[in-house]
């Protein structure tokens, strides 16, 4: 979870280490826990004096193996174990960059999107420097989407390279050491790495001062190479120019809307489009009044199908969208056709919730790209603070599962994918709408669900990123 702004609402807590001694060996506390609970510990070298760092990564992974739900297997799990008796002994010794993309890397192997460093919060460089850029993924590539000053040049176009590393060479490392529930998350906030130049000394990618320029080369719509030389710098975020670009459908009708959650009958396509982009009460309208315009508009009798859009949210309460599911449940749109729920990399959290009981308790059907989230998932984090480094941190307390225990997805796939080309982008274009306004279920399209929702085809068929092998440079379905 990162945030593209230095300043955060979210509170702060805080958590302290403490070292046990046994004989002239210094063992951690989080080794003590491992030995409790039958696993197997490596103690670092001996010493009465703990470097800072070193602290450090003791309390955050005892916050981890005491807080998180997965704590006793994460204690007997070499991987973990390994990777932190790691980084314990060279943190120290590492520059501020290196040592925060290595407690990412940490945090990764817990494969749980809601525990996470949150370093684009740090108050020192090279967090607090920003670029003139913001890019950002989508299935043909990572486009410029703003810039300012030095970045304007790279506006509209492609990115190919950065510092002369190719951009999948940095997407492949970043994902694989990103905390996730899974690789679409990990994309979802990718669009940071480039405009957070300390995740690009952390990966390797730039060296020297934090400061220094970056060279990042486009190839624009109609083919042409260009480079660009950005100067990091605080405040180099602001101000920057967006694409010039006709909006969607979906995005025309927010914009005539005061809260995120609203609801619209599209007449034409006899269809009522539900946006749900905040699992929460608003300013401007409480999740109370939102269910209530949904099921006044649900009786109109022009009505044929419900499209729920959940692809811009990332979550909240997920108990206020009950009374919602419910509803829809019980209602005449639960038949094949009826209901079509569009998702994609920022379905998270209590978004997820919900796609994940519609999916098993309705005959919708998922237009889009993977969610962020897994079906079954781990949430309600709690904030601490590194003592060392003050970097603030999130460890998940609670697991939810609202699919059967069998169900070791993670992620739920469309069964309609339509994930967006920067060209549908640029015209406003937004296939997997028009997909859930027009189509229409095969005639063999089963009465009722499977009983096993989560091993149905589309559930199999995985999926590639464009930077990954065999994916032909385009994102999609891996079959």
């Amino acid at each position: 979870m990162f945030v593209d702004n230095p300043e955060s609402d979210l509170s702060r807590g805080g958590t302290s280490g403490r070292q046990v001694r046994s004989g002239t060996i210094a063992l951690p506390l989080w080794c003590i826990v491992i030995l409790g609970v039958g696993g197997a510990c490596v103690a670092s070298t001996a010493s009465d004096l703990l470097g800072p760092r070193a602290a450090e990564v003791r309390e955050l992974v005892t916050s981890i193996l005491s807080t998180h739900p997965e704590g006793p297997r994460l204690a007997t799990d070499s991987a973990f174990v390994g990777a932190a008796a790691r980084l314990e002994q060279v943190g120290d010794g590492l520059d501020i960059a290196s040592y925060v993309v290595q407690l990412h890397r940490l945090f990764s192997l817990v494969h749980d999107g809601h525990t996470a460093i949150l370093s684009t919060e740090l108050p020192e460089e090279p967090f607090t420097l920003r670029t003139p850029i913001l890019v950002h993924p989508f299935v043909d590539g990572v486009w410029v989407l703003e810039a300012k000053d030095e970045g304007m040049p790279l506006l509209g176009g492609r990115v190919v390279s950065v510092n002369d590393v190719p951009i999948d060479q940095i997407l492949a490392a970043y994902v694989e050491g990103a905390p996730a529930d899974n690789p679409a998350f990990a994309m979802r906030w990718s669009p940071f790495l480039l405009a957070f130049p300390g995740w690009l000394h952390g990966l390797g990618v730039a060296e020297g001062p934090y400061d220094s320029p970056i060279a990042v080369e486009v190839v624009t719509p109609a083919g042409e190479t260009v480079r660009a030389e950005l100067q990091p710098r605080e405040g180099a975020n602001l101000g920057r120019s967006p694409l010039e670009r006709r909006l969607s459908v979906a995005e025309e009708m927010a914009a005539e809307e005061e809260s995120p959650n609203f609801v619209r009958v599209v007449s034409e396509r006899k269809a009522l489009y539900v946006s749900i982009d905040a699992m929460e009460d608003t300013e401007t309208k409480s999740f109370a009044e939102f269910t209530r315009e949904v099921r006044e508009a649900l009786g109109n009798p022009e009505v044929a199908r419900v499209i729920v859009d959940l692809r811009r949210n990332g979550g909240g309460n997920n108990m206020l969208a009950e009374p919602l599911r419910r509803t829809l449940v019980k209602s005449r749109f639960n038949q094949p056709g009826g209901i079509y729920v569009l998702v994609g990399p920022r379905t998270f959290s209590a978004a997820m919730n919900l796609a994940t009981r519609l999916e098993r308790e309705t005959d919708a059907l998922f237009v889009g790209e993977p969610t962020g989230g897994r079906p079954n998932h781990y949430g309600d984090a709690v904030m601490r603070t590194g003592s060392a480094t003050g970097v603030p941190y999130l460890v998940s307390t609670v697991r939810w599962q609202d699919s059967p225990p069998f169900d070791e997805r993670i992620w739920l796939l469309p069964d309609i994918p339509a994930p967006r080309t920067f060209a549908e982008y640029t015209t406003g274009r937004d296939e997997a709408l028009e997909i859930a306004m027009s189509h229409t279920p095969p005639t063999d399209w089963p009465g009722d669900r499977e009983a096993m929702p989560w091993a149905r085809p589309s559930q199999r068929a995985g999926w590639r990123f464009f930077f990954e092998p065999g994916s032909g440079g385009v994102s999609g379905p891996a079959h």
